[in-house]
């Protein structure tokens, strides 16, 4: 957020700042640079505006990461070729697919908040155990490993280690799901991490669920197909 200015009024003994926020500042555009708008992933050519350049490809176009979308030039009719800063937008379907096989038996280790901290001092190859038992206390659990290494200065380290081992109690909690339960769980399992690589999830434009029964769960297929902008620029010189 980009702060304008701010407003002082005293009323009494109680003061009031009024903050206004201003738009960002817009980008500056060198077009001394010569580029290339280029593909940053795989799509099929919704649509295409060159403002500056030469469109290369056209609506329909099926284009891979790092193709030419719009070359940094313009050929004149009766002038000869010339160099320019590309400018444009380019809109493209993009799919994005993902599966998983959820299990209808499942074991789901749950922890229950409790721990057990554990630290060693490694000198060089000797290693010296601050506990007296190698065996957690729990008898489920996870463990979680911490390395601290000693600095004398900002890039002098001295051959010590400070080790710090976290154990985590968990239970075990069985849990079984019938078909409809695994597909719906697998789907949400996938759109979580699709959406980490869509970014906007109101770019999905279709989304198609399939599924396939095997023996113990169901495989769960999940297509999105988006609609966004993939074009980036690529400086030439």
């Amino acid at each position: 957020m980009i702060l304008h200015g701010f407003g002082l009024n005293i009323n009494g003994t109680n003061v009031i700042i009024n903050i206004v926020k201003s738009t960002d500042i817009p980008d500056i555009i060198d077009y001394s640079e010569h580029c290339d708008i280029v593909a940053k992933k795989d799509g099929i050519i919704y649509s295409i505006v060159a403002q500056n350049g030469t469109a290369i490809v056209k609506p329909g176009d099926e284009v891979k990461k790092d193709d030419i979308l719009i070359a940094g030039y313009m050929d004149g009719k009766y002038t000869e070729r010339r160099y320019v800063h590309s400018l444009g937008n380019v809109q493209a379907k993009v799919l994005y697919e993902k599966s998983i096989q959820i299990n209808f038996e499942n074991n789901n280790y749950i922890e229950t908040g409790k721990k057990e901290i554990k630290y060693e001092l490694n000198i060089n190859r000797l290693r010296i155990k601050w506990y007296l038992k190698e065996k957690p206390k729990f008898t489920n659990f996870k463990t979680q490993t911490e390395i601290k290494k000693i600095r004398l200065a900002k890039n002098f380290y001295l051959p010590i280690n400070i080790i710090k081992k976290i154990h985590y109690e968990q239970f075990m909690e069985e849990k079984k799901y019938n078909i409809t339960e695994a597909i719906k769980i697998g789907e949400e399992k996938i759109m979580k991490e699709l959406k980490q690589k869509i970014g906007d999830i109101e770019n999905i434009v279709d989304k198609k669920v399939e599924t396939n029964e095997v023996e113990g769960g169901v495989i769960v297929t999940v297509k999105c197909e988006t609609l966004e902008e993939i074009g980036i620029k690529k400086i030439i010189y």
